[in-house]
């Protein structure tokens, strides 16, 4: 498998102190990847003490770059510019760690006709965690997402799909829906969470821009028979995001919508 770990930082010196000492116990188990560390312009002092503990691992198959980005999506897409079509991707951001069962177990997984590999998602500081579906549905991205820090992705669709920077807080999100909306990727979830996340994303912080950004995606792509198609999914109404689709979908076409909803 050839594995590329991109992480995105930022001032943010003790994130990647963390996510540092976690993809250093990876090298040590013997796996073979590329870790690839994108920095927007980090004050000097952090890059110092950045570059001396990278110097530390004397590993050819690290790079680090650093120069000022429009943010964290766009800091993504220049990570994956020199990668080959197929490379699986984990974008493990700073502050983000790989759990033990990643770092063991990694390296067992056929992964050669995949394209898409995710996991449920541990909780840095918590006993809780984001349980992903057995099966990746359109009906669920539609409400859901997979927590980017918990899926391997072939690294030929994201650059055939990079991140759209328009949607600045759910570009990722927006990505896996014109994946799986327009390709047919290999998927498998795993029996052991690949992440810990350490919360407060920006998305998290701002959800209303968040609702937002969705409505006006959904509104570009969605025709009258997806609609209806969507409506007449009986388990939607079983889904926590159930008020959130009509939020999202609060357009002209909010009244077909509800009229179709009265129906069941």
């Amino acid at each position: 498998m050839n594995l590329t770990i991109i992480s995105i930082h930022l001032n943010h010196y003790e994130g990647f102190k963390s996510t540092f000492t976690s993809v250093n116990e990876l090298y040590k188990n013997g796996t073979t990847f590329k870790w690839i560390i994108k920095d927007g312009g980090s004050d000097l002092e952090i890059l110092i003490k950045i570059k001396r503990d990278l110097d530390l691992l004397e590993k050819n198959t690290i790079t680090f770059m650093s120069c000022v980005d429009k943010g964290v999506y766009d800091a993504m897409n220049e990570a994956i510019l020199g990668l080959s079509d197929n490379e699986m991707v984990l974008f493990l951001n700073c502050g983000d760690e790989l759990t033990p069962e990643f770092i063991n177990r990694i390296n067992k997984e056929s992964l050669r006709e995949l394209d898409f590999v995710y996991s449920d998602t541990l909780i840095k500081g918590s006993s809780e965690k984001f349980i992903s579906p057995e099966n990746i549905d359109f009906a669920y991205l539609v409400g859901k997402t997979i927590n980017h820090q918990s899926y391997l992705i072939r690294s030929k669709l994201l650059k055939q799909f990079p991140f759209n920077t328009h949607f600045s807080i759910v570009a990722d999100w927006v990505q896996l829906m014109e994946i799986f909306r327009k390709e047919k990727p290999g998927v498998k979830k795993l029996n052991f969470p690949i992440s810990i996340y350490e919360g407060g994303g920006i998305s998290e912080k701002q959800n209303d821009l968040r609702i937002l950004q969705r409505a006006e995606y959904l509104e570009s792509i969605f025709s009258e028979w997806e609609l209806k198609s969507i409506i007449k999914l009986s388990r939607i109404r079983q889904r926590s995001w159930y008020d959130f689709i009509i939020k999202a979908l609060d357009s002209p076409k909010r009244s077909l919508i509800l009229k179709l909803l009265s129906r069941y």
